[in-house]
């Protein structure tokens, strides 16, 4: 029986905090989760860890070859989804405000 893995989770260290890198087999698709920028939105997300999946990706890409041949996916031409939560956003801008107004 062979395997074939649905999900690979990835912890990352980027900028002193750590996120996750999913790669999702059933969906073809690499899924960013960044829980201190998650508020900053996704084109903030993208610009940060645009250089860390390409190099993520690419070890994957040759992991999959190397130890799952069988597994039809070509990590090149999937999209990569940024999770980011409006409420969040909100949350952390009344922060910051509030934060303001204690300071000033």
């Amino acid at each position: 029986m062979e395997f074939s893995p649905k999900m690979v989770i990835a912890p990352v260290l980027i900028h002193w905090h750590w996120c996750m890198y999913v790669w999702d087999f059933g969906r073809n698709k690499i899924i960013v989760l960044d829980p201190m920028d998650m508020p900053l939105g996704e084109e903030y997300m993208a610009t940060k860890h645009r250089h860390s999946v390409s190099i993520m990706r690419a070890a994957m890409q040759e992991a999959k070859q190397r130890y799952f041949p069988n597994t039809p996916a070509n990590m090149e031409t999937w999209g990569i989804e940024y999770l980011t939560v409006f409420e969040a956003r909100q949350h952390y801008i009344r922060s910051v405000r509030h934060v303001l107004r204690e300071i000033l």
